[in-house]
């Protein structure tokens, strides 16, 4: 405590010096601090939306699907094998979805459409389905209607209660062809996918491609990401080599690098603001230093030990990056809370931009804790690399050139 106390009172000797440097640090820390709570939210946010619209943490298909997406690469939906994966631990649901392309027309016009027979209980836990419904109603299980891209059906004029016809190739080249009323209209920001979606129940999809009973995915969801590796090695080993299971990753690499690459930057501008912060604390140190070049001879002289004044040193220099780190997470701290509960809404280019992608315009923000450990483990370890100079100084220090100093 002595020497804590020590070093309390010599960092504010200067107040303006000291009030300086932990401004310095502040600063850096606040907009460290945003910068990674923005870029890490906005990976959460990235792959959140991949994997609940789109694949699931992992999807269950027969080998060679996903390559080639060819409808005859199906498989039985049995309870067996969906046991055998709800039993491996972390998995909460499977999504089954048979999925193929086919014409979608009117009497006014045709379109090629992503036709997806869904379990819609399943579809709606996964993704909130029923919430993007704009006009009309959900889908039922069992139901014989369609529910359409907004998109679509203002290309092909239609209207809720207008029939959808469907004309493609079914299983092993059978001709699928079918007529159904739509019950609702369902909206997506990304409006390539509103123009080619086409949502029809498991079971009028499976009789539609003449395909009772089979699937061609089964999309994985589970309690947390992080669980990710250890489900996919548990499903994978519970349904041996008999079906190809996929981690999103995979199936969505340009997802993964876009991250990498974004990541990458992310860490040179946070290693730049390090920079800063460590020329603040050595420039602080180094003229705490050379100002008590005197006090330290002295001390010397009358006996203290060198280990003792590198003790009171360092722990001078930690303190004021500590004051420096606590005082920005402070300022932080509230405006994160603020923005993880009220994402920024994006607007013109950058919009548009998520708008391809199928996200909603949203800038969001991380409270992951280990944003705020890392940037203060950081900051300290520029601090004890600071000191360093006072270390060195005092070990070369001859009192007596000190005291005439």
């Amino acid at each position: 405590m002595l020497y804590v106390h020590l070093a309390w009172r010599n960092i504010w000797r200067n107040k303006r010096r000291t009030m300086i440097s932990i401004a310095s640090v502040l600063f850096a820390v606040v907009f460290a601090l945003l910068t990674r709570s923005m870029q890490l939210g906005s990976y959460d946010y990235m792959i959140r939306n991949v994997v609940r619209l789109s694949t699931g943490y992992m999807q269950l298909h027969a080998e060679g699907f996903w390559e080639k997406r060819s409808i005859d690469l199906a498989f039985l939906d049995q309870a067996r094998l969906r046991e055998q994966i709800t039993g491996v631990p972390h998995v909460t649901d499977l999504i089954p979805r048979l999925q193929t392309f086919a014409l979608a027309a009117s009497a006014t016009g045709t379109r090629g459409a992503m036709i997806n027979g869904i379990d819609p209980a399943a579809e709606e836990a996964m993704n909130g389905l029923a919430e993007k419904v704009i006009e009309g109603s959900y889908l039922a299980s069992g139901d014989s209607t369609a529910l359409v891209g907004e998109a679509l059906a203002a290309t092909l004029g239609l209207e809720l209660g207008d029939t959808l016809i469907v004309y493609g190739q079914g299983y092993h080249g059978l001709t699928a062809a079918g007529m159904f009323p739509i019950t609702g209209i369902v909206r997506y920001p990304n409006r390539e996918m509103s123009s080619t979606l086409v949502y029809l129940s498991l079971s009028t999809a499976q009789e539609l491609f003449a395909m009772p009973g089979m699937v061609n995915s089964l999309s994985v969801m589970l309690d947390h990401p992080r669980h990710q590796q250890e489900a996919l090695e548990g499903v994978r080993a519970a349904v041996g080599d008999r079906y190809e299971v996929m981690a999103w990753q995979e199936m969505m690499p340009e997802v993964v690098q876009g991250i990498e690459v974004d990541n990458a930057g992310g860490i040179i501008m946070i290693a730049i603001l390090y920079v800063i912060i460590g020329f603040g604390i050595f420039g602080t140190v180094m003229m705490m230093t050379l100002e008590r070049r005197r006090e330290f001879g002295v001390l010397i002289a009358v006996g203290m030990k060198r280990s003792r004044l590198a003790v009171m040193a360092t722990t001078e220099s930690l303190m004021l990056s500590l004051l420096g780190v606590l005082s920005g997470t402070a300022i932080a701290a509230p405006v994160l809370v603020a923005l993880y509960y009220n994402p920024i809404r994006l607007t013109g280019e950058a919009a548009q931009v998520m708008l391809e992608f199928g996200f909603e315009p949203l800038l969001p923000f991380s409270m992951d804790p280990t944003i705020f450990i890392s940037q203060t483990l950081a900051v300290l370890i520029i601090a004890l690399v600071s000191t360093s100079y006072p270390v060195l100084v005092l070990r070369r220090l001859d009192p007596v050139t000190a005291m005439r100093a």
